[in-house]
Formats: structure tokens, sequence, C-alpha cells
């Protein structure tokens, strides 16, 4: 008798179900069936039984490995925060899956590196999700390479496999909480809108269509110009009545940091959104 069957036999459920609840496949939400999968667990942590990956990656052709691509750059090259959140909830969907998330980073599709990577060289992995603001030479090298990739937030827009939030809900939601703290004049920081993230694009008209409807100024600034000197001749123009909405966690510490050497606070001398 195989541990499996064994497993099955002392649980008193069928081996297909040790099998299910082992790779972490469809296990219901049931109280019944949780105290089930926990009793299959326990049983095979005692008698020592460790699924064979490799074995199962032969019988099935799949080797329930997912990639998942970040930017990144040479000087921070495992770190992408806007990213971070959309990682620890794929990772969470594709472990009720039965699935292991793995990070690809950009610089690991170049090609003087790609010979390094084994994610690029072996059959290592099912499919990838490309994440966020991406050179356009990734699309082609992901397709070449695998045969699932989902676009998820990203630059790149394509008839099918794409996901995309909607940002312009999230520019107006953003606006509509500066009127209703009472602010008149809003000023929006972000990426310059011929070259940005299409979220960029689409949160800038969002707070435009917000500020039109309540009558509120609203004037946009270029994320570069919030540094140096350009960031403290926006400061000057600050005051209780306007807000700030900045693009996102950067752009607001850009201006936090230079309002601070000015001795300005947010929520005091200016509004801040992020």
């Amino acid at each position: 008798m195989s541990t499996l069957q064994l497993i099955a036999k002392k649980a008193g459920v069928s081996a297909q179900t040790v099998s299910n609840v082992l790779s972490g496949r469809g296990v219901s939400k049931r109280r019944d069936a949780i105290e089930r999968a926990k009793r299959i667990l326990q049983i095979a942590d005692e008698l020592g039984y460790r699924p064979d990956a490799a074995a199962r990656a032969i019988r099935s052709g799949r080797t329930l490995q997912i990639g998942v691509v970040i930017r990144n750059d040479r000087y921070h090259p495992l770190c992408h925060q806007l990213a971070f959140e959309s990682i620890l909830g794929l990772n969470e969907g594709l472990l009720e899956q039965g699935y292991v998330l793995s990070i690809i980073r950009v610089m690991d599709l170049e090609s003087e590196r790609m010979a390094q990577s084994r994610a690029m060289r072996e059959n290592l992995l099912d499919g990838v999700v490309a994440l966020s603001y991406l050179p356009d030479w990734v699309e082609k090298r992901l397709s070449d390479h695998f045969e699932h990739v989902i676009w998820a937030d990203s630059n790149i827009w394509l008839p099918e496999n794409c996901i995309r939030r909607d940002e312009k809900e999230a520019g107006m939601l953003a606006a509509k909480a500066a009127v209703n703290l009472g602010y008149k004049k809003m000023v929006w920081t972000g990426e310059r809108l011929d070259s940005g993230h299409y979220s960029d694009i689409q949160r800038w008209a969002g707070v435009k269509e917000v500020a039109q409807q309540h009558g509120c100024t609203v004037t946009h600034c270029n994320g570069a110009e919030a540094v140096g000197d350009q960031a403290f001749a926006l400061l000057d123009s600050l005051n209780r009545q306007t807000v700030v909405l900045a693009y996102d966690v950067y752009h607001a510490r850009r201006i936090v940091a230079a309002g601070q050497t000015l001795g300005m606070s947010p929520g005091y001398d200016y509004g801040l959104i992020c």
C-alpha cells in the first residue's frame, strides 16, 4: 500500500481527496471540509509524507509554478513597492489552487542575463503574470517563452489576457474626498501624460471631472517638477485651502520632504491625498 493510500485509509477518505488536500487543490471552505483537510495533513505529517513534485510534474505535464514579472532597476534589484500588494494577493489565490509563486525581475529577461535565469532556460513555469509599467520589448520576450501570459495593471493592452483597475474611478474618489474636506483648489502631481502609465492619465481625468463638477480649480504638476527648486515653488503656492493629490507614495514623499525644509506640514499648512 502506498503512503497516499495509507493516509486515505487512516483518514477514511479516498486517495483522490488526499491528493487534492496535499496539493492544495479544491479544498472547500465548509467547516467539515476544513476539518477533514486538517486531519489528512496531520496524518501525512505523522507518516512523514512529502509529495514528489518532480514525479507529479512528469505525470501531469505541469509544474504548478507561476512566475510574476516585476519592474526593477539595477540599483534596487529586489524592490518594487507598488507591486507588493498585488504579489501578496496573487500568492494567496495561487496557494489555494496548489501553485507556488516565483519572482522574475525584468532585468532577468535581458539577453545577457537570460542564460543565468532558470525561469527562462527551463520549462520551470506553467505561466507568468506581468505587473505594472514594463518596457515594450518585454511583451515579445515573454510571449516567445511562455504559452500563458497575463498582463495585470500594465501599460501593455491586448485584446485578451489583460487586467486593469478602474483608475478613473480611483481619481474621482480621491477628488471627492478633497471636496468633502472643503478644499477649493487642487494640485495634481503625476508623471508626464504623454509617456506615463495608463493609471496616471485616467486618474488625472477623474480628478478633473470631479473638480469641474464642484467648481474647484485644478492644475497638473509634472512629477519631475515636484523636486528641488520646482518643489519649493509649488509649495509657495499652497495654503490651507489647497490640497495636493499625489499620484503615488513617491510623489507624496517629495512634497512632504520639500515642505519639511520650509517648516510646512501636510494636514496643517496644506492638504495631501495620496
